[in-house]
């Protein structure tokens, strides 16, 4: 499993109390590729929350912990 410095989303969001437009944007497009990407291995995520992003050191976004995952057939 790969480290992620930055720690959750949960946590930055937690201590900035909101995020600019521009972050925003760029975390939810993260995310939905992310999501784009699990959809099109016929994968299933079922567990979608703050504590699940982790950041990286350059900010950019990894959706961890897949245990209620499901895959699809």
């Amino acid at each position: 499993m790969d480290f992620y410095s930055g720690g959750s989303l949960f946590v930055h969001l937690r201590m900035e109390k909101r995020f600019s437009k521009q972050r925003a944007c760029f975390y939810a497009a993260e995310l939905v590729l992310s999501l784009a990407h699990l959809h099109s291995m016929l994968s299933m995520y079922r567990d979608l929350k703050l504590e699940n992003i982790l950041v990286d050191s350059k900010g950019h976004i990894a959706i961890t912990y897949f245990g209620l995952s499901k895959e699809e057939r």
